[in-house]
């Protein structure tokens, strides 16, 4: 049995915008991407049985909003909800995440306690 694989990056059209902003101290950030794949996925299973099928990536959406703070103490906090990450490239592979980290300096910015970014994904 011969398998044929081809691979390649596809060609994407992309509209988007974003806002940035501050209220009362707390910055406000929002970003928005339409993304116009130009991407024909096409299976052929017909050498083991199966069948050929075609289908047009459909158009989709990616956005961020978010909001930060930094305290008067010194510790600067950030909260951001995402729908679709950098790595998901179609309307089926998006996710919903809530992402928040943390970010502590004292004597003056001489120590710097910086924490990953707790991340809790939904479909």
């Amino acid at each position: 049995m011969d398998i044929i694989t081809t691979l390649e990056y596809p060609w994407q059209h992309i509209a988007g915008l974003d806002v940035a902003g501050e209220l009362f101290g707390l910055g406000l950030w929002g970003e928005a991407a339409l993304f116009f794949p130009d991407t024909l996925v096409v299976t052929d299973m017909t050498a083991v049985g199966g069948e050929r099928t075609e289908k047009q990536q459909d158009i989709y959406l990616k956005g961020v909003v978010g909001f930060d703070y930094t305290f008067t103490n010194g510790m600067y906090v950030n909260l951001q909800y995402a729908h679709g990450l950098a790595y998901e490239n179609s309307r089926e592979e998006l996710e919903d995440y809530l992402m928040l980290g943390f970010e502590w300096k004292v004597f003056d910015g001489l120590l710097k306690n910086r924490s990953h970014r707790f991340c809790l994904r939904g479909g």
